[in-house]
Parts: structure tokens; C-alpha cells; sequence
């Protein structure tokens, strides 16, 4: 019977309590470095894709939290705020996700985003805006939540005009500028675990 912002919260501080736990009961994290740092919470063996928790009267890994529940409430912010214990990830916050609060707080997040490099850098020699991959990895709720609106970059592929809608209004003018030539190439940067 809760409200939908309630629900939300409520999944984001659930997942972002557990990666923390998972940090915490693993910690110092000491893998041997491959495709992941080693200090990296992806060096904890199957920390997001087969480690279960309980949560909300279900059963579900970090994953299945992301990509069914959190994704399932259709609002791709939900997905900045998430604190995968990454630095290519959503911060945590010092403060809890609260329904009374949860709009503004997701507009943070995603303002942050676009200001940090780990997420979007755009070089304006190169031509290049380069993007989390994040945005591959869920591409259909970002889609949804993000392609349609500005007629500026109808010819591009539908997660390129939602990386550009997110992004937009958000930059500096000079960025802007940049963008609104529509001549850049756009592409993913690598995750930083």
C-alpha cells in the first residue's frame, strides 16, 4: 500500500545498504587484479550477480534488484542513484532516500552525473562526447524515460537523443555549443570498478 516514491526510496537505500554490507563484510577487499581493480567491490565473488539477499519479502541479487525492481518503476534517475561502490557509479549520499524528498534528490543525482567525467566527458577537440556505459547496459529505461523531446538530434539512435536530452541543459554553454553542431561521435567510456 505504499506510495510509489516510498516504494523507490525504499529499493534504492535497500540496494545501496547492501553494496555497502557487501563492502564492509568483505572489506579490506583484496582480489587479484584482471578485469577489475583490486581493492574493487567486483573482486567479492559474485557480489551483484549471485550473492542473494532478502529484501521486501523476496529474494533477489544486487542485480536482479536493478534490473527488474528498480528498473521496473520506469524512472532512469533511479539508476544515477544507485551506489554500486564504484567510482563510475552514484555516490552515496549522506542522507536516506525519502519519498517527501525523492524527486529533488533524483534530480541531484542526475545533475551530478552529467558534471562528472566518469560519467560524461565531452572533448571538444576530439569531437567526442563519451558516455558511462551504464547507459548500454539499460538502455531501454533510459529510452523510455529520455528519448523523445528535442527534435535536434531526430537522426541520431534513440539511446544517443536520451544521453543528449539528459545532458543538455545541464552543461556549460561551451558544451552546449558543441553538442548543437550535432557533428560529434558519441561512445562509451569504460566502467571505473
Amino acid at each position: 500500500g505504499w506510495s510509489k516514491p516510498a516504494q523507490e526510496a525504499f529499493w534504492l537505500n535497500a540496494y545501496n545498504a547492501i553494496v555497502l554490507r557487501t563492502v564492509i563484510d568483505h572489506y579490506p577487499i583484496k582480489g587479484k587484479p584482471a578485469d577489475y581493480p583490486a581493492n574493487s567491490v567486483r573482486q567479492v565473488p559474485g557480489a551483484f550477480e549471485q550473492i542473494k539477499h532478502r529484501v521486501g519479502g523476496r529474494t533477489l541479487t544486487l542485480d536482479d534488484m536493478e534490473k527488474t525492481v528498480i528498473a521496473g518503476f520506469g524512472d532512469a534517475r533511479l539508476l544515477f542513484a544507485l551506489g554500486r561502490g564504484a567510482i563510475g557509479s552514484g555516490r552515496l549520499r549522506s542522507e536516506m532516500y525519502r519519498a517527501d524528498a525523492l524527486d529533488r534528490q533524483l534530480d541531484e543525482a542526475t545533475n551530478e552525473f552529467v558534471t562528472r567525467p566518469t560519467w560524461l566527458k565531452i572533448s571538444a577537440d576530439q569531437n567526442v562526447v563519451e558516455a558511462s556505459p551504464l547507459f548500454g547496459w539499460r538502455q531501454d529505461i533510459f529510452i523510455a524515460s529520455f528519448a523523445a523531446g528535442d527534435e535536434r538530434w531526430k537522426e541520431r539512435s534513440p539511446i544517443e537523443r536520451a544521453i543528449l536530452n539528459i545532458a543538455f541543459s545541464r552543461l556549460y554553454q561551451s558544451e552546449q555549443a558543441l553538442l548543437a553542431r550535432n557533428t560529434f561521435q558519441l561512445k562509451y567510456g569504460k566502467f571505473d570498478w
